[in-house]
């Protein structure tokens, strides 16, 4: 953090306990950012396990936190760039099998392990007002919140589908019905027409 420090004031707590930082943390301004690396002991001696105290700071924190590990991603930590730590697992597992196999006559490489595409909190950007056009380009968001639209989507599409068949039959049924009504009354005519033809033809004939 050397080359920041013409830009930034940066303030070092690993000689606070997690209370001091906690308290800290709470009365920052609005610019500022911490960046959580890892905490088994703090400055009192008092352990704290797995990611404890990131938890623990981020529920009064007044600025956006950072993390190194994949792993804080989800507990409180805006994202970035981060240290897979499954991926440290695999190639050391690798690489110690590769050490115990005596087959093995070349010389080692150890691999060296980079950080993952930036990735990051859908939760903590929203919090913070970080829009994501100011994001890399190359940028992965997880625990996005599906909008109503998105969530029930599929549902609303359904039941226009069906209610938009149901019109549709009930269309041609109504036609049908008045096509038959008119049918049925151009049937009746023609019927008295052609009895009406019938009587005169018969009285015709019995004038004759």
């Amino acid at each position: 953090l050397a080359e920041l420090q013409a830009r930034v004031t940066v303030t070092w707590c690993n000689e606070l306990s997690l209370q001091q930082i906690q308290q800290r943390a709470a009365a920052l301004p609005r610019d500022a950012a911490i960046l959580y690396a890892l905490m088994i002991v703090d400055a009192a001696g008092v352990p704290h396990e797995h990611d404890a105290a990131l938890t623990v700071i981020h529920r009064t924190a007044q600025a956006p936190l950072f993390g190194v590990f994949e792993t804080q991603l989800g507990l409180g930590i805006v994202g970035g760039p981060l240290l897979s730590t499954q991926e440290v697992g695999r190639q050391a597992a690798q690489s110690a099998r590769a050490m115990l196999d005596p087959q093995t006559t070349l010389p080692m490489e150890t691999p060296v392990v980079g950080l993952s595409l930036p990735v990051y909190d859908w939760r903590e950007l929203n919090r913070w007002g970080i829009r994501k056009k100011h994001l890399p380009a190359d940028h992965v968001i997880r625990y996005e919140r599906m909008t109503r639209w998105q969530e029930y989507r599929m549902f609303v599409l359904g039941v226009a589908i069906v209610l938009g068949l149901q019109t549709a039959l009930i269309s041609s049924l109504l036609l049908q019905r008045k096509k038959r009504r008119r049918a049925e009354t151009d049937s009746r005519s023609l019927a008295g027409r052609l009895l009406t033809a019938h009587e005169d033809e018969h009285r015709r004939l019995a004038r004759e």
